[in-house]
């Protein structure tokens, strides 16, 4: 019996964080502007022509803009120690 209310309960907790964190994404706003490629790599300009670091939000997906050189980052490499 306490199986079946722990099954139970483990659902109903996957469903509301499926619902809440599934849709998280549409709370943050688009970012609007242009794409440039320079020397292979991506940078992207607000409507203004400035320079946009930090994440970007468009209508389809989001991308990381390096902090230090404006980049896209395309591949994250992590190193695992063990």
């Amino acid at each position: 019996m306490i199986n079946k209310i722990n099954k139970a309960y483990l659902l109903l907790l996957a469903g509301v964080m499926t619902v809440f964190f599934g849709n998280f994404s549409s709370f943050a706003a688009v970012t609007t502007g242009n794409w440039e490629l320079i020397d292979g790599n991506w940078k992207f300009y607000d409507e203004s022509q400035n320079e946009v670091r930090g994440w970007i939000n468009t209508e389809n997906s989001s991308y990381y803009i390096d902090p230090d050189n404006g980049m896209m980052v395309t591949i994250v490499f992590r190193e695992v120690l063990m």
